[in-house]
């Protein structure tokens, strides 16, 4: 009823002034700068005396500065300078605001005449901090009158369907700058038009960034190009994708805003293409340039030395289009002499170089586009295997024509008192083929045997370990932990005698005679206390009768387990471990914001914080002295009551609505529960933000309270009554009239 009221009100106002103001200037035309504003008048005509710039539909700004116009004759003109004791950043207003006027013969001011319907300045020298990318974001946007009679916290555009742009800032702040605004864009795409006056009288044509390609990449097998970068939107019938200028037509937006898959794929030459995009009228600022390759299906050679003719058999290998695209053959990093080919084979000769060796590369480029090699590589030569040495953890054979041993080859390792057999599938072999090198696996004992296994021939290479060495196999707990080490590349056989351990600067401790953890383990383990402390990279030495060994170790990741709050609800309590006890070493991330500042009190064991309004269920994550933890803890929370509201329409339905978040929590101790005169309520609708109920009873008073858990939060008497017309003289809204 009171909207009712306001909108008569505001209809009877509009009117009064409209048949008692006098008519409104007619403006020549308006003149106008970054910091002058002129208006001219035929001298005889009324005229503008000052603005009155409204903060809303009823209310001037109060903070607004004295403004007026000095009028003066030219001829048959009167030119109106405005002076204001504000600066021109502080000229703002709504499609309220007022512009009182004068009329020469009358005398009297006038101020009841909307600015809008007048003649206003346009925005000028606009600038934009950029454009936004499809995606969406916020943007800035310097220039003069940006917001004379529009917003000022919304910004219209000519985009349908969607709601006006978001304006950050309180414009009532007198610091704040409105010749420079900050603009919430939502995801688009496309051309539009900004207006900064809510009659729309004047257009700023803009538009979302243009489409980035960063990459393609290409997949013959399913005939399809992915490509990637930015600014491609979400909505696939506003993408058009060129080949060569030739529009594709099956076209899928995988990634918003940042992939594109074009599919059916039908281009017969190899090569690189030229691809264009326009997303919804915008096209990409530079063609993107793009592969097509050639697939190699096999390779033969006519002579298994080197100098040989090669014969690449693949799908393809020639351009009709690009004639002039010879294809460059490489084997092992060495140019193969092109020869000839056609669609489907290449011939090239080898180099002769002493390069040959087994499962050699292969590379097959059109302009610069590489072809696809499925697993296909070429050999020649045999090798031969000279000796193996030990250095910095890696193992080195030594030998000719090492290249073969990638193709069916068995390479182990094992300790000489030792029946495991390590099996070695990563290695490398270097460009000149005489050297083979992996990592040196872990070992009970310092001497090792090493068993090349291929073609049908098993040689065995012997070797030593330089020193024995120690790794963590589990780390600390921040209190009373235990450092468990492994040791390995020790004298075997083995002698049973306690290892010490000293932390940094600290006396030295002993530890357990190391043991297998298992009969076939290829290592020992040994169990050290480990003193209080977190974080990473803390030193240790380890002293064995066989030497000494300095390394670092880690403690122990946090670990949530669960949380608690405290009565009332006010404080949250995680608990679990590893925390430490400083406040200054554990980071909190709740939700992704940093809510380290926020903890009262941290030990190893929990830690507190207060409870916000703001906070929602969400992910916890801690960090301890830079330690993660190795899984996020999710939180959830209680609900919030905020309000209790009667029904819309204030008839004998006896419904009303709770307003909160959190409201559908499935924890038993939080379950919101709502009364009405200590009666349950039926419930009609819920979800996180609201609940909306009914009582049996319809008769005033109606006390609505609402309790989480056993805990009553909020309570509110409810009055229901009949509506009737309003109208009806004897109508009265405080009685009950169910």
């Amino acid at each position: 009823m009171q909207l009712k009221l306001i909108f008569i009100l505001i209809f009877y106002t509009l009117f009064f002034i409209s048949i008692n103001s006098l008519p409104p200037p007619h403006t020549a035309r308006v003149k106008f700068e970054d910091s002058k504003l002129i208006y001219i008048y035929d001298k005889n005509d009324t005229y503008f005396t000052r603005l009155v710039l409204y903060k809303d539909m009823f209310r001037p700004r109060s903070e607004m500065a004295p403004n007026y116009f000095n009028c003066t004759i030219s001829e048959n003109d009167r030119i109106c300078v405005f002076h204001s004791d504000e600066p021109f950043s502080r000229l703002w207003g709504t499609v309220y605001s007022r512009a009182c006027f004068r009329e020469e013969s009358n005398g009297e001011e006038d101020c009841r005449t909307l600015l809008a319907w007048n003649e206003i300045p346009e925005p000028f020298n606009v600038k934009f901090s950029r454009l936004p990318p499809t995606s969406g974001g916020d943007i800035v946007i310097n220039g003069t009158f940006l917001r004379l009679v529009g917003g000022p916290n919304t910004l219209d555009h000519s985009i349908a369907y969607v709601e006006s742009f978001h304006v950050k800032g309180n414009f009532s702040d007198p610091s704040f700058n409105c010749n420079s605004i900050i603009v919430t864009i939502p995801p688009g795409s496309g051309k539009f038009n900004l207006y900064f006056d809510d009659e729309k009288k004047h257009e700023v044509p803009f538009s979302y960034s243009p489409p980035i390609i960063s990459s393609t990449t290409t997949d013959i097998s399913k005939s399809i190009i992915i490509i990637n970068g930015n600014n491609f939107y979400t909505d696939n019938s506003l993408v058009k994708v060129y080949y060569d200028n030739i529009q594709q037509q099956n076209i899928t937006i995988t990634l918003n805003h940042t992939q594109i898959q074009v599919g059916n794929l039908n281009i017969s030459d190899p090569g690189p293409i030229s691809v264009h995009i326009n997303i919804n009228g915008l096209s990409i600022e530079k063609n993107y340039s793009a592969c097509i390759p050639a697939t190699i299906n096999s390779i033969s050679s006519v002579s298994s030395h080197i100098g040989g003719i090669v014969t690449i058999i693949a799908s393809k290998l020639i351009s009709t289009s690009k004639p002039s695209l010879i294809p460059i053959v490489e084997i092992g990093g060495h140019r193969c002499s092109f020869i000839q080919s056609n669609e489907n084979t290449i011939l090239c000769q080898l180099n002769p170089d002493k390069s040959g060796g087994k499962n050699i590369p292969i590379s097959v480029s059109f302009g610069g586009c590489y072809s696809i090699i499925n697993g296909i590589k070429f050999s020649y030569d045999i090798p031969t295997l000279s000796y193996a040495v030990v250095l910095d953890g890696v193992v080195n054979i030594i030998g000719l024509n090492l290249a073969s041993l990638k193709e069916q080859t068995l390479i182990e390792v094992n300790s000489e008192y030792s029946l495991i057999n390590t099996i070695i599938t990563e290695f490398q072999v270097s460009p000149d083929e005489k050297k083979l090198s992996f990592e040196l696996p872990r070992s009970r004992c310092e001497s090792i045997n090493i068993m090349v296994t291929h073609g049908g021939v098993t040689s065995i290479l012997r070797t030593h370990v330089p020193s024995f060495k120690s790794g963590v196999f589990k780390k600390p707990s921040s209190v009373n932990g235990t450092l468990v080490l492994e040791l390995y590349n020790i004298i075997c056989p083995f002698v049973f005698k306690h290892p010490t351990i000293t932390f940094g600067n600290s006396t030295p401790i002993e530890c357990s005679v190391p043991a297998l953890q298992i009969p076939m383990s290829d290592f020992y383990l040994t169990s050290c206390p480990a003193p209080y402390g977190t974080g990473n990279d803390k030193q240790y030495t380890l002293d064995y009768n066989i030497g000494q060994y300095e390394s670092k170790y880690s403690y122990a990741p946090p670990i949530i387990e669960s949380r608690s709050f405290s009565e009332g609800q006010t404080n949250i309590t995680i608990h679990g471990s590893n925390f430490g006890n400083s406040l200054s070493l554990i980071k909190v991330f709740f939700n992704g914001s940093d809510i380290s500042s926020e903890i009262s009190s941290v030990s190893d064991s929990q830690f507190s914080f207060k409870k916000k309004s703001s906070y929602e269920n969400g992910m916890m994550n801690i960090t301890v002295d830079g330690i993660n933890m190795e899984s996020l803890f999710y939180v959830t929370l209680p609900p919030i009551i905020y309000s209790i509201n009667d029904a819309l329409d204030y008839s004998c339905s006896g419904k009303f609505t709770i307003h909160g978040k959190n409201l559908l929590t499935k924890d038993e101790e939080f379950q919101v529960k709502v009364l009405a005169n200590d009666q349950n309520t039926t419930k009609i609708y819920s979800n996180e933000k609201i609940l909306y109920v009914k009582t049996n009873s319809i008769r005033s008073p109606i006390n609505a309270s609402v309790y989480i858990g056993k805990y009553l939060i909020l309570s509110k008497p409810l009055i229901y009554y009949k509506k009737k017309n309003i109208h009806d003289p004897y109508y009265d809204s405080s009685i009950d009239n169910c």
